[in-house]
């Protein structure tokens, strides 16, 4: 679990969240202005997520995050990684 924002040095990243969400930013810094901006992945959903090493994308892979959990609360998010 990762709570704060990064990028992954993958080309791409498929990710299918189970339990608990996901937190998407797609700007360049991975900041923003107001919570509303930061787009969720909810339960059931598939994402691809571009990563530093894809093809013309260095210094451009998408930042997320793994959300806060409230215990007793689960994070099941399954993630496949494409090869070089």
């Amino acid at each position: 679990m990762c709570p704060r924002f990064h990028v992954d040095k993958v080309r791409c990243r498929l990710v299918n969240s189970y339990a608990g969400d996901q937190g998407l930013a797609d700007d360049v810094c991975g900041l923003y202005q107001h919570p509303n901006e930061i787009k969720q992945l909810k339960n059931g959903d598939v994402a691809l997520l571009k990563g530093e090493r894809w093809h013309g994308n260095e210094g451009g892979g998408l930042h997320h995050r793994s959300p806060a959990l409230a215990p007793p609360s689960n994070h099941l998010l399954p993630t496949l990684d494409f090869m070089s």
